[in-house]
């Protein structure tokens, strides 16, 4: 699939997924938000580019653009699959039809034996009947997991999968996830840098609509929470973040000057 925005150029050698000078603005209330400001990023086939931020800074609105359910002002998105599957926060299951029917909808025959494998594959083997008010939290994550599994994406985009579960559910889907992804092209969203580093082969950093910094993960899978490598690249991160967040504070607290300043001048 390739998708050029206006104002965009395409590049010769290109990864499995290829970003670059993205912009999206929107317009709420009058009020203008660049949420995408020239975002530029790469993602190689078989790869977990995990991106991390805080809220606000143009995560899930990056994963809307390259999924096509938003349109960006100007920039370049290239991947080289056909096939896109995105996770959100929560499950979207429809709730009048069982887990096996929410599956087919991504199936071109309902009695694919692939729905059946899929299931095996999340966990779920012998819950395709159950309807989504049967499922706690966790199997219904899963349910919505299986299926963007069926339709055997090129390239997976989760959106904080695992935000709306308890801890105790989530550190057991996490190593799961961890083990579905694996050889797969993935771009997760996530606000855990924990989660990042243990799911990711690479960190990024959003902020203000752009990556600001990137980190490799390159400990052997699967991953220690308690392990202190594991440890020092999260305090690593944290750090950059920090620094980063400083920085623009500082900025704010500037351009404030400036403007009163300016004010007071007149």
């Amino acid at each position: 699939m390739t998708r050029a925005a206006k104002g965009g150029a395409f590049c010769s050698a290109l990864p499995a997924l290829y970003v670059d000078k993205l912009c999206k603005t929107f317009l709420p209330n009058g009020r203008t938000v660049r949420a995408l400001d020239g975002l530029s990023l790469e993602a190689g086939a078989g790869s977990v580019t995990a991106v991390v931020g805080k809220s606000g800074c143009g995560k899930t609105t990056l994963l809307k653009c390259i999924a096509g359910l938003e349109r960006p002002d100007s920039g370049t998105l290239r991947f080289s699959g056909s096939r896109i599957g995105m996770v959100f926060q929560d499950p979207r299951l429809l709730p009048w039809l069982t887990v096996a029917g929410n599956l087919a909808l991504a199936l071109p025959d309902r009695n694919d034996p692939l729905l059946e494998e899929t299931l095996a594959l999340v966990g779920l083997e012998g819950w395709g009947g159950a309807y989504p008010r049967q499922l706690s939290g966790g199997m219904a994550q899963r349910a919505s997991l299986a299926r963007c599994l069926c339709r055997k994406p090129d390239l997976l985009l989760l959106d904080e999968p695992l935000s709306a579960l308890d801890s105790f559910t989530r550190s057991r889907l996490r190593g799961e996830l961890e083990r579905i992804c694996r050889g797969r092209t993935v771009i997760l969203v996530t606000h855990d840098i924990e989660e990042a580093v243990y799911l990711g082969d690479r960190v990024v950093y959003m902020n203000g609509g752009t990556i600001q910094s990137e980190f490799a993960v390159t400990l052997n899978r699967p991953r220690d929470y308690r392990d202190g490598a594991f440890q020092t690249i999260c305090a690593g991160i944290e750090r950059d973040t920090e620094r980063n967040t400083d920085t623009e504070r500082n900025m704010v607290q500037d351009t404030d000057t400036v403007q009163n300043t300016e004010r007071g001048s007149e």
